[in-house]
């Protein structure tokens, strides 16, 4: 079973939160940080999902949180390391990937970002050995054309496109 499970049995004892509540749980983040979906950090620094109405994160000194001010104040409040685009409030959002148990033989490249991304991208190919052509990855929106670059480059709040309306 896994620890973010156990945890929603435990009891909250009332306490003013603070670094110590989560300094022991983050003691590895950095190193994680890097390998992990973001959205499963929290779980992986002891934090759980109460599944009640509303749903809502469990802390990993136990108190229960309803919404994402409440976290961010908590994180705030701690010094955590996370972020608050760590957390989510959508009761449909997957935390586990699609592809859970792959067979590692259809790995057709090991990360699409060639380490430019914080998180690794591993393209899948069970069809055949083929990988994707060859293309430039980029981690920021640039210009294509020099209009666009003109607008990109524009810091004139009322620029836009050349486009007419009918």
């Amino acid at each position: 079973m896994p620890k973010f499970r156990l945890l929603n049995v435990l009891s909250y004892v009332v306490h003013k939160c603070d670094h110590q509540c989560v300094v022991k749980a983050e003691e590895y983040f950095l190193s994680k940080q890097t390998q992990i979906n973001p959205f499963l950090l929290p779980f992986d620094c002891n934090w759980s999902i109460v599944d009640s109405k509303p749903r809502g994160y469990r802390t990993p000194c136990l108190r229960t949180l309803y919404s994402l001010d409440e976290i961010e104040q908590y994180l705030y409040q701690t010094q955590s390391n996370l972020s608050i685009k760590c957390f989510i409030d959508g009761v449909l959002t997957r935390f586990k990937p699609l592809l859970d148990n792959y067979d590692p033989q259809f790995v057709v490249i090991d990360d699409l970002s060639n380490g430019l991304d914080n998180v690794r991208i591993p393209v899948f190919n069970d069809l055949d050995r083929d990988t994707p052509d060859k293309f430039t990855y980029i981690t920021k929106i640039r210009p294509i054309d020099h209009r666009l670059a003109a607008a990109f480059n524009d810091t004139n709040t009322t620029s836009c496109c050349d486009c007419t309306d009918k």
